[in-house]
Protein backbone atom coordinates (compact mmCIF):
# COMPACT_ATOMS: atom_id res chain seq x y z
CA UNK A 1 0.00 0.00 0.00
CA UNK A 2 1.54 3.53 -0.75
CA UNK A 3 1.51 6.14 1.75
CA UNK A 4 0.27 9.27 0.16
CA UNK A 5 -2.76 11.06 -1.18
CA UNK A 6 -4.89 9.96 -4.09
CA UNK A 7 -4.96 13.11 -5.34
CA UNK A 8 -1.31 12.77 -6.26
CA UNK A 9 -1.32 9.36 -7.06
CA UNK A 10 -4.32 10.07 -9.15
CA UNK A 11 -2.02 12.93 -10.71
CA UNK A 12 0.88 11.01 -11.24
CA UNK A 13 -1.09 8.00 -12.80
CA UNK A 14 -2.34 10.77 -15.22
CA UNK A 15 1.48 12.17 -16.08
CA UNK A 16 2.17 7.78 -17.31
CA UNK A 17 -0.74 7.62 -18.99
CA UNK A 18 0.26 10.77 -21.52
CA UNK A 19 3.73 8.86 -21.71
CA UNK A 20 1.83 5.86 -22.58
CA UNK A 21 3.47 3.57 -20.22
CA UNK A 22 0.34 2.39 -18.56
CA UNK A 23 -3.35 1.90 -19.60
CA UNK A 24 -6.14 2.32 -17.51
CA UNK A 25 -8.49 -0.60 -17.93
CA UNK A 26 -11.27 0.31 -15.37
CA UNK A 27 -12.08 2.47 -12.41
CA UNK A 28 -8.61 1.77 -10.11
CA UNK A 29 -7.56 -1.01 -12.64
CA UNK A 30 -4.46 -0.23 -14.70
CA UNK A 31 -2.08 -2.39 -17.78
CA UNK A 32 1.55 -1.51 -17.83
CA UNK A 33 2.71 -1.08 -21.62
CA UNK A 34 4.10 -4.31 -22.38
CA UNK A 35 7.37 -2.70 -23.65
CA UNK A 36 7.73 -2.26 -19.95
CA UNK A 37 6.48 -5.07 -18.54
CA UNK A 38 8.71 -7.83 -17.36
CA UNK A 39 8.47 -11.59 -19.27
CA UNK A 40 9.96 -14.85 -18.59
CA UNK A 41 11.41 -15.07 -21.96
CA UNK A 42 13.43 -13.18 -24.44
CA UNK A 43 11.21 -14.82 -27.05
CA UNK A 44 7.13 -14.09 -24.75
CA UNK A 45 8.52 -10.60 -24.89
CA UNK A 46 9.74 -9.91 -28.22
CA UNK A 47 5.90 -11.75 -29.41
CA UNK A 48 4.20 -9.17 -27.14
CA UNK A 49 5.79 -6.42 -28.37
CA UNK A 50 5.55 -7.31 -32.42
CA UNK A 51 1.47 -7.62 -31.36
CA UNK A 52 1.34 -4.69 -30.07
CA UNK A 53 -0.48 -1.77 -31.16
CA UNK A 54 1.77 0.94 -32.97
CA UNK A 55 0.39 3.79 -31.60
CA UNK A 56 1.70 2.70 -28.26
CA UNK A 57 5.12 1.88 -28.82
CA UNK A 58 7.92 3.66 -27.92
CA UNK A 59 10.25 3.36 -30.36
CA UNK A 60 8.75 5.77 -32.92
CA UNK A 61 10.28 8.21 -34.14
CA UNK A 62 7.76 10.77 -32.83
CA UNK A 63 7.33 9.45 -29.58
CA UNK A 64 8.47 12.54 -27.95
CA UNK A 65 6.28 14.81 -29.91
CA UNK A 66 3.39 12.87 -28.98
CA UNK A 67 3.99 13.17 -25.67
CA UNK A 68 4.63 16.73 -25.61
CA UNK A 69 1.31 17.17 -27.81
CA UNK A 70 -0.38 14.61 -24.82
CA UNK A 71 1.15 17.22 -21.89
CA UNK A 72 0.08 20.39 -23.61
CA UNK A 73 -3.72 19.22 -24.65
CA UNK A 74 -3.78 18.30 -20.82
CA UNK A 75 -2.68 21.59 -19.75
CA UNK A 76 -5.05 23.14 -21.79
CA UNK A 77 -7.99 20.96 -20.68
CA UNK A 78 -6.97 21.85 -17.05
CA UNK A 79 -7.00 25.84 -18.10
CA UNK A 80 -10.39 25.08 -19.62
CA UNK A 81 -11.97 23.85 -16.61
CA UNK A 82 -10.45 26.06 -14.09
CA UNK A 83 -11.33 28.88 -16.29
CA UNK A 84 -15.05 27.22 -16.50
CA UNK A 85 -15.15 27.23 -12.25
CA UNK A 86 -14.01 30.80 -12.34
CA UNK A 87 -10.54 29.61 -10.67
CA UNK A 88 -7.44 31.94 -10.80
CA UNK A 89 -4.62 30.35 -13.38
CA UNK A 90 -1.64 28.75 -11.22
CA UNK A 91 1.32 29.28 -13.83
CA UNK A 92 3.87 26.40 -14.44
CA UNK A 93 7.02 28.58 -13.30
CA UNK A 94 9.49 26.13 -14.91
CA UNK A 95 7.24 25.28 -18.25
CA UNK A 96 7.34 21.44 -17.74
CA UNK A 97 4.10 20.71 -18.02
CA UNK A 98 3.94 18.36 -15.16
CA UNK A 99 1.65 17.93 -12.77
CA UNK A 100 0.98 20.59 -9.91
CA UNK A 101 -0.15 17.97 -7.04
CA UNK A 102 1.13 19.33 -4.10
CA UNK A 103 1.91 16.98 -1.07
CA UNK A 104 3.84 13.89 -0.73
CA UNK A 105 3.38 11.26 1.74
CA UNK A 106 1.31 11.29 4.50
CA UNK A 107 2.07 13.15 7.89
CA UNK A 108 1.69 11.09 10.95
Amino acid sequence: MLDTYRSLANCKLHSLGRARLLFRQAKGIYRLNLMSSGYGTAAHQIAAINEMNAEDRFDIDDYQERYDEAVAEAEEQRRRRAAARGKPQNPDPGGTGRCRCRGGTRSP
